[in-house]
């Protein structure tokens, strides 16, 4: 590759590349694997947006108005920072939107629209997807997302016999494994946070005239605030400091930080009983009297991650359901710290099944335990996504990463 390149030049280039880079002289770069395959651009904005509008483009207007419905209906998450938009506005959507409808919506929205085949081909991608936004990738999980992205690629054209559907994008998935394994996960090493760096530079232009100094500015005075701030911070006396961070932070009442995880919406249980008449066939006195006389709670926000009771009915969020420690799946009624400061969790158990071949992640709750059990907090992992459309089905999330 690297003599190909030598040989290159406007007249006669070699694989569409005209010049040698003049990277080819740094001391132990590698060429090939020194450069990474982006997520964001390559599966999200490329190849996701590619295929749902090849697969949508024959639907009439009132078929996207159905699933525009469907979409509206799923209740996510806090966790997932961009709640996806309805599919009529996906010309709009963001990357974490793309994202999102891949790794929860799409298993849902389109099996009614893709045979059982073309089906289980999408969902090779899917779980590769979510394979590599995992915060921690054993090697087995890799290589299955190599031999998923492999299938699909290879499955393509046979498929929907179309080779405009065979683009760079989906070549580069070939790579994209082999490129997780030499730097890491692909929230790590995505153009998201550069693509958010985009939004406070577009902040700093207030008019049109001299945009370029503008931004010089803003970014002139930020740096500028930031050596001020480590300078002073250094010499100020703990007083002031506390006092500027009084009035400068924002405050939560009624919070208690307790082993690192920040409890709110504490709940007195006159109240509960009254709550608890909107969970289905629960034994609300039971419940109250195996209770223990300690501070109980509907929020909390663990490893920077909210969770909530399933009290807190909400039309637009979901914050209820969770993956534990133990590879078991709950709804989540309320949150206790004892007297003797032992922090418990009162769930239902979730009994689930895999529905998918080709997604192991995706599962179907098939029933809700109705006996409140008790577990430590410690023991809850990840929130998980609950979608309730043509079934009740369970994804966690990848990873509890903010990007």
């Amino acid at each position: 590759m690297v003599n190909l390149m030598l040989e290159a030049n406007p007249d006669d280039p070699k694989f569409c590349v005209m010049y040698p880079s003049p990277l080819i002289n740094l001391p132990k770069f590698d060429l090939v694997e020194g450069f990474i395959p982006d997520y964001l651009h390559m599966a999200l904005e490329g190849v996701a947006k590619q295929f749902t509008n090849y697969i949508l483009c024959n639907l009439d207007e009132m078929d996207i108005e159905r699933l525009d419905d469907k979409m509206l209906s799923i209740a996510v998450p806090q966790q997932i920072s961009r709640r996806t938009r309805k599919i009529s506005d996906r010309k709009d959507w963001k990357a974490r939107e793309w994202e999102n409808f891949v790794l929860y919506y799409s298993p849902v929205i389109f099996i009614d629209l893709l045979s059982s085949s073309k089906l289980e081909h999408w969902l090779l991608f899917v779980e590769s997807l979510y394979i590599i936004l995992l915060d921690s990738i054993h090697i087995d999980d890799l290589n299955r997302a190599d031999e998923n992205l492999h299938r699909f690629v290879s499955r393509i054209e046979s498929l929907y016999e179309d080779v405009r559907l065979m683009t760079f994008n989906v070549h580069q998935l070939l790579h994209a494994c082999k490129s997780i394994l030499n730097w890491g996960p692909a929230w790590s090493i995505s153009t998201f946070c550069f693509e958010s760096a985009n939004h406070y530079v577009l902040k700093s232009i207030k008019c049109a005239n001299s945009v370029p100094e503008q931004v010089m500015r803003f970014i002139k005075m930020s740096h500028n605030v930031s050596v001020l701030e480590n300078h002073i911070c250094n010499i100020v006396e703990d007083e002031v400091m506390r006092y500027c961070n009084d009035i400068l932070k924002s405050k939560s009442q009624h919070v208690i930080v307790f082993n690192n995880i920040l409890y709110f919406n504490r709940l007195k249980n006159e109240k509960l009983v009254v709550n608890f008449r909107h969970i289905e066939q629960c034994n609300v006195e039971n419940f109250i009297r195996d209770m223990k006389n300690g501070k109980k709670f509907l929020k909390i926000v663990k490893d920077n991650c909210l969770y909530e009771s399933v009290l807190m009915r909400k039309n637009r969020s979901n914050n209820s359901f969770a993956l534990l420690d133990n590879g078991l799946y709950v709804r989540i009624i309320a949150f206790e710290i004892l007297h003797d400061s032992r922090e418990i969790s009162h769930v239902n158990y979730l009994k689930v099944e895999n529905i998918y071949n080709n997604y192991k992640y995706f599962m179907k709750i098939t029933k809700i335990d109705k006996k409140i059990e008790t577990i430590p907090t410690s023991c809850i992992e990840r929130v998980c996504v609950n979608i309730n459309v043509n079934g009740n089905y369970l994804v966690s999330v990848p990873n509890l990463m903010h990007y």
